[in-house]
């Protein structure tokens, strides 16, 4: 039997556009002769859309859309779709000029099937791939059938489809194992040989998901440009890598806005990272801004000491400066925290906090250094002391991150153990974790939602992401280190 799996990137809610690609290969497949297409789930209202799934009209063109690929489709086709509001998995078959549904349901396989097709729309987290994989393995071996599997290609407002399409036989061989995140027709003979396989490094997996995160975003929210503040961290060069791969360097703006305790290395790490990158560069320094607002704030602060307050002014300074740049100009700003900063507030709202989108947010400090070092193999791009330096905010005369946090290693650990392995406090200590940091991260922890709820939506690479999986109350009186642990 000649099959042509679609992985398609289709965009939410824009039904015309998705039916019009859907056709499109449709008619490819009729001219290779195929019996059969498949197509993910989803793929006419283009994936999840939420509230739009109780919206009638929204349902009806849903509905107007498949009767439309059905009458102008000549070869069998499955897809899914929404045209009620059900619980149940289901399927959609377009044959004959007519629509039947298909209940497809993985726990009902039995072995007088000679094929199963499962089609999904599941979002991706490090190491989905895999375990879908040695599922359909184990399910194609112990009930004796053929699966084909196919999931949504592209990104969600930070959800990552990852498009992954498999062909498995009854024995657990695999014609099929396409995880290239890339728009593609793939077509195969259930009889003919067994097409190249090619599996990614976890490196190389969160590199393209991150990559495609952004380009998606910007792409079918009408972004054309985007900027973001290079400082000479770690954090804003592989944001800023990360773009450049996405939209392209003629698209990215990096913006410098040094002050007096900005150090020589970090300006030149900066110009060094935008030059090895290609992108244009605009230079702001804040400190005559930032002397104007501390002149106009002196009456009010006599008799204070300098603290928070005169480092955070600098953050907003920069903020301001990015979302005017992207008033004026239109550019997508990108914010470039990261998931450990994010945990325990590590940033200063409305100031590096501000922007569109943040594309690193899902990922601890020390993969930010790990995906630094990966892109760094596919072309040397970010300095040296940009990846060996100690991580500074650089808000005062030789402040490092570690004056009021745990050394990332530390810190990273714990919020790994709390966030991801769901571990008790209990548990926490019993692995060498010290009472006094554990409940300092904690209280980070808990008193920082505030902050991520008024953060940019960003990439989500785990199960525990940031808004989307984690949510905590921002009023929370728990105390996690009670006497009684």
């Amino acid at each position: 039997m000649k099959i042509a799996l679609a992985k398609v990137n289709q965009t939410a809610g824009k039904i015309k556009e998705n039916t019009e690609k859907i056709l499109s290969y449709v008619q490819k497949a009729e001219e290779a002769g195929c019996e059969l297409i498949v197509f993910p789930l989803f793929a006419i209202c283009g994936g999840p859309c939420g509230f739009l799934f109780e919206n009638k009209d929204f349902i009806d063109e849903n509905i107007e859309a498949a009767e439309f690929i059905s009458k102008n489709s000549s070869i069998n086709l499955i897809c899914g779709e929404v045209f009620q509001k059900t619980d149940d998995n289901t399927a959609y078959i377009f044959a004959d000029n007519d629509i039947e549904l298909l209940k497809a349901d993985i726990k009902n396989f039995s072995a007088n099937k000679k094929l199963i097709v499962v089609i999904s729309c599941l979002s991706y987290y490090e190491r989905k791939i895999k375990e879908v994989k040695d599922f359909f393995t184990m399910q194609a071996v112990e009930n004796n059938v053929n699966i084909a599997y196919l999931n949504m290609l592209g990104a969600q407002d930070g959800y990552i489809f990852d498009g992954l399409a498999l062909y498995v036989n009854k024995k657990g061989k695999f014609k099929i194992f396409d995880q290239s995140f890339k728009e593609n027709l793939i077509i195969f003979d259930t009889d003919g040989k067994d097409l190249e396989i090619g599996f990614n490094d976890r490196n190389e997996e969160l590199y393209k998901v991150l990559v495609l995160g952004l380009k998606d975003y910007m792409n079918k929210n009408g972004f054309k440009k985007c900027a973001l503040g290079i400082s000479g961290g770690i954090d804003s060069a592989l944001t800023a890598a990360i773009a450049v791969d996405a939209v392209g360097a003629e698209n990215v703006l990096g913006v410098l806005m040094p002050s007096k305790y900005t150090s020589e290395q970090s300006g030149s790490s900066a110009l060094k990272l935008c030059k090895n990158l290609n992108i244009k560069t605009k230079t702001v320094p804040i400190e005559n801004i930032y002397n104007t607002f501390i002149n106009e704030l002196t009456p009010f602060f006599d008799g204070k000491e300098k603290d928070l307050t005169e480092e955070n002014l600098q953050a907003r300074i920069r903020g301001n400066i990015l979302m005017s740049l992207s008033n004026k100009f239109g550019y997508l700003i990108l914010c470039t925290g990261n998931k450990s900063e994010d945990a325990v507030g590590y940033s200063t709202l409305y100031g590096d906090t501000s922007g569109g989108y943040a594309p690193i947010s899902d990922l601890y400090k020390k993969d930010v250094y790990t995906l630094a070092k990966y892109r760094n193999t596919i072309s040397k791009v970010i300095p040296d002391f940009i990846i060996e330096r100690p991580p500074t905010a650089e808000l005062r005369e030789n402040q490092k991150d570690s004056d009021s946090l745990p050394e990332y290693d530390i810190l990273d650990d714990i919020l790994e153990k709390i966030l991801d392995k769901k571990m008790s406090y209990k548990e926490i200590i019993e692995t060498g974790v010290k009472k006094e940091v554990l409940d300092k991260v904690w209280k980070l922890i808990k008193n920082s939602e505030y902050k991520r709820r008024q953060s940019p939506a960003g990439t989500k690479v785990s199960k525990s992401a940031f808004i989307k999986d984690i949510d905590l109350p921002i009023t929370n009186g728990y105390l996690w280190n009670k006497t009684n642990h």
